[in-house]
């Protein structure tokens, strides 16, 4: 029987529309997945419009109702005279699809949806177009991070003088963007408690919330068997900058002493475009690429490494290690908006030094790091079950939907 929060928003139509595709075990696909997942399960009708290079829509209906694929190359006239104007009025020129928008704006005249969720700023512009024709339906702009924040953060790590003017231009343009989210939704969601707040700070007007995504504690379940091995794991894309930034450093800085200590010790690099010098250059480290299904690494590895030195957002990696009972060491950054405590659910630090005594630590006392894991399993379950991010989610449906006939941005 469904709870009585899920009950209200039971038949209500659902338009998610999005680039990450729920197919794709990225952090963002599974937070895509996730949140599709909790409208099905609060009864729902969702349908999907996805920004995709696939012309194949197999597997989607796992996830929602109905699917439609949008692909956007290059652009258009429309997409330049859009740019300009917006650059006239406010100063930056937004991310904007007029073939996605063309898509949109039929599809809600279609199916008449009561809730639209843009996902991510490449997608939230066209939220300012649905207030502008007074759309029925509430517009939800749902982020995965503070753009201008992740990319000022890695900009202070970047030493090439035309990298850093790249990376300010767009930290600028991102910024202007997230200030004016009032403007762009009836309702702005974020994944942790640190990005709501630098959301609010930027858009004082704007109904800022927070939503965790939910993690699948049955796929994810959790495992209690006693890790012998030596095995450390990091999980990621080496193609992303603060991927790639952290794991030249974990080598550089902290590796060596690791392998003083322990050395059995061994890295297992799990993730898409791992570089042909990882593994060549650097003993005792496995890159094995992307990976359809990465249980069988969490349930094997004495720990997960996640040494980010920029980023924003929640690392969902994070969480899926929490579910299965691996414990993590991490930069405080790293593990920034998820409610662990360092040295009883988690191990933090921020210097090589620290780094590796950390991980030394896990390698050299199991049962240590059973505690440790046992702890922030806790915590997965009172933050991160689906339960409880559908009780959050159906709270925003309802709020939003209930005000529907009343004063509109």
């Amino acid at each position: 029987m469904p709870s009585p929060a899920a009950g209200s928003t039971r038949s209500r139509s659902v338009l998610f529309v999005t680039a990450h595709d729920p197919r794709r075990s990225s952090g963002a696909g599974l937070v895509v997945r996730g949140r599709l997942r909790s409208l099905r399960r609060l009864g729902c009708r969702v349908t999907l419009l996805l920004e995709t290079d696939e012309r194949d829509d197999a597997g989607l209906e796992a996830f929602v109702d109905d699917t439609h694929l949008v692909h956007t190359r290059g652009f258009s006239m429309a997409d330049l005279t859009h740019g300009a104007w917006r650059l006239v009025t406010s100063g930056y020129v937004p991310k904007w699809s007029a073939v996605t928008w063309r898509r949109l704006s039929a599809l809600v005249d279609a199916i008449e949806p009561e809730a639209i969720f843009l996902d991510d700023l490449r997608l939230a512009e066209h939220g300012r177009l649905l207030l502008r024709m007074r759309c029925a339906a509430r517009v939800i702009i749902h982020e995965h991070n503070v753009e201008h924040e992740l990319l000022a953060r890695q900009r202070a790590f970047t030493r090439a003088i035309g990298k850093r003017l790249e990376l300010g231009v767009r930290m600028r343009r991102f910024r202007a963007m997230e200030s004016t989210l009032s403007e762009l939704g009836d309702a702005i969601v974020a994944l942790t408690e640190d990005d709501r707040q630098t959301l609010a700070r930027l858009s004082p007007t704007a109904d800022v919330r927070c939503i965790p995504p939910d993690v699948d504690l049955d796929h994810y379940a959790l495992e209690s068997d006693e890790r012998t091995t030596c095995e450390l794991l990091f999980i990621g894309s080496l193609n992303w900058a603060a991927n790639r930034d952290g794991m030249e450093w974990l080598l550089r800085e902290i590796w060596p002493a690791v392998l003083r200590a322990v050395p059995e010790a061994r890295l297992t690099v799990v993730g898409r475009n791992p570089p042909a010098w990882l593994a060549r250059d650097h003993s005792r480290v496995d890159a094995v690429g992307f990976v359809d299904d990465e249980r069988l690494y969490y349930r094997r590895a004495r720990a997960l490494v996640v040494p980010l030195r920029f980023g924003s957002g929640v690392r969902i990696k994070i969480l899926n290690a929490l579910a299965m009972g691996t414990p993590v060491v991490s930069t405080r950054l790293g593990a920034e908006g998820v409610p662990v405590v360092d040295g009883e659910s988690i191990l933090l630090a921020d210097e090589p030094a620290a780094f590796a005594a950390a991980l030394v630590r896990l390698l050299s006392d199991e049962p240590e790091a059973r505690r440790i894991a046992a702890a922030a399993h806790q915590i997965c379950r009172a933050h991160y079950a689906p339960a409880v991010v559908d009780r959050r989610i159906a709270e925003v449906l309802t709020a939003e939907l209930r005000s529907s006939s009343g004063h509109r941005r």
